[in-house]
């Protein structure tokens, strides 16, 4: 499984409400390249805002600790615990203060499992 499969997985499996709201296409587009958000000016796209604000927060959220367990493993020489992996990303402030830590934790505990079962 490729990076990109794997974070549409966790997207999907975690934030499935968003996920279905901006449907399959959308969800490709923001996994697999940078997107930039524009705030919509008229209604016809607002229900969407709130969704594709929070997967663009939750794709950059897990690229990121995809990114610390690589580093992290390196570091160890083995694949890192959930609770060594949620250490280290706790430490990257700016990165917590993005995410709600409850689906911060939920997101780490699903990296985690889904990066050691890679092999």
């Amino acid at each position: 499984m490729n990076t990109n499969s794997m974070i549409s997985e966790l997207l999907s499996e975690n934030l499935p409400i968003e996920c279905d709201t901006v449907g399959p296409t959308n969800l490709e587009d923001i996994v697999e390249s940078e997107v930039e958000f524009v705030p919509a000016e008229y209604g016809s796209n607002m229900d969407l805002e709130t969704a594709i604000q929070t997967l663009i927060v939750a794709t950059s959220f897990i690229k990121t600790v995809i990114d610390i367990y690589v580093a992290l493993k390196k570091e160890l020489g083995r694949d890192p615990e959930e609770v060594e992996l949620a250490v280290k990303v706790t430490a990257k402030k700016d990165l917590v203060r993005k995410i709600d830590s409850k689906t911060q934790d939920k997101l780490v505990k699903a990296i985690a499992k889904k990066m050691k079962a890679r092999k």
